[in-house]
């Protein structure tokens, strides 16, 4: 009989341009509405990011290799709010962070940390946050959503 194979891709959060557009699904309106002021303080917590790329490379990666089976992430690592906040602040100046936007408290978590080697075992070549954030960030500018 013919055998089925299971592969699931786990992405956190997927930035990048979209294929077309998504008009309010994607999740490049929540990096939209940080960018104008949703998100003015740092929690003290971490968040992981994959580039939109990335992501469909990982799926493809899993289709297909027939000896991939089971789930893998699909992400870099985890930056602290406070990395993701000042690194947008400095791709975009226009920011509306408070001035005191970054968590100072004793208790500041350390970012989640990934085993990503089955990730890595899809043989994907993922760009870093930066990037990620970066190549968001000017497709909001090239696209007019953000001035």
């Amino acid at each position: 009989g013919k055998t089925i194979r299971f592969c699931a891709i786990c992405p956190t959060m997927v930035l990048g341009a979209p294929v077309e557009d998504s008009s309010g699904i994607s999740t490049m309106n929540s990096l939209l509405r940080w960018l104008t002021g949703g998100r003015s303080t740092a929690p003290n917590d971490s968040m992981s990011f994959i580039d939109v790329k990335d992501c469909a490379a990982h799926h493809v990666a899993a289709l297909e290799n027939i000896n991939h089976h089971g789930r893998y992430f699909s992400l870099v690592e985890s930056w602290h709010w406070n990395d993701i906040l000042s690194t947008l602040k400095e791709l975009y100046p226009e920011i509306p962070l408070d001035t005191q936007f970054k968590y100072e408290g004793s208790d500041i978590i350390v970012p989640t940390k990934f085993n990503l080697d089955r990730m890595n075992s899809l043989g994907v070549e993922v760009i870093g946050i930066k990037e990620i954030l970066a190549e968001s960030v000017n497709y909001l500018r090239d696209s007019g959503l953000l001035k």
